[in-house]
């Protein structure tokens, strides 16, 4: 029910923009929204990861896998 209340509160992640930076504690990762894609005919974020002593990454994934992945947008 976390996700009902985000929707309604203004605080979920279907409408991030580029640049944007969302932070998750589960995978202690921070992402950069580069753009968004539509594919198989759903919206689908471009994201740069970010961890310390690692290289950065991009991946493709939807605002539902970021909610199941623990993200939140940072101020």
């Amino acid at each position: 029910m976390n996700w009902l209340l985000k929707k309604f509160t203004g605080e979920h992640l279907e409408q991030l923009k580029n640049g944007d930076i969302v932070y998750s504690k589960k995978l202690d990762v921070q992402a950069t929204v580069l753009g968004y894609k539509h594919f198989n005919g759903f919206m689908h974020y471009r994201l740069k990861y970010e961890r310390i002593g690692s290289e950065p990454i991009e991946k493709l994934i939807s605002p539902a896998g970021l909610e199941i992945e623990g993200f939140e947008k940072s101020a």
